[in-house]
């Protein structure tokens, strides 16, 4: 192939972590992430004088279910139009091609073998 450094060829390694070290890419993730749209739920469900609708109440299972029955076969049709027109080759696939056996010899010393 003709990238020689696009890959380096690294072992893979297991590091062990420690919860402080967990907890320090986990705090600004949840602060930035989650704690917004929880605290946008919570005022919404207020101000909505706590609506069943919000999911913390059972709700009306008629209108669920007839929700789901009508809902779940247009979710499917809509993912099986959006299906690639072509067939993608798999993961497998290409890694069998990368490791395919590369032959660099000259043509000129295959002829002159005996």
């Amino acid at each position: 192939m003709g990238s020689a450094g696009a890959t380096p060829n690294v072992p893979t390694r297991l590091l062990l972590t420690h919860i402080p070290d967990s907890w320090s890419w986990m705090r600004p993730d949840l602060l930035v992430r989650l704690l917004p749209f929880t605290a946008a739920y919570a005022v919404i469900y207020v101000a909505s004088n706590r609506s069943a609708w919000l999911g913390l109440e059972p709700g009306n299972l008629t209108a669920q279910l007839v929700f789901a029955a009508v809902a779940a076969p247009l979710m499917f049709g809509a993912a099986h139009a959006r299906v690639l027109p072509e067939i993608m080759p798999s993961v497998t696939e290409y890694t069998t091609r990368a490791f395919e056996p590369i032959y660099n010899e000259r043509p000129s010393k295959i002829k002159n073998c005996p």
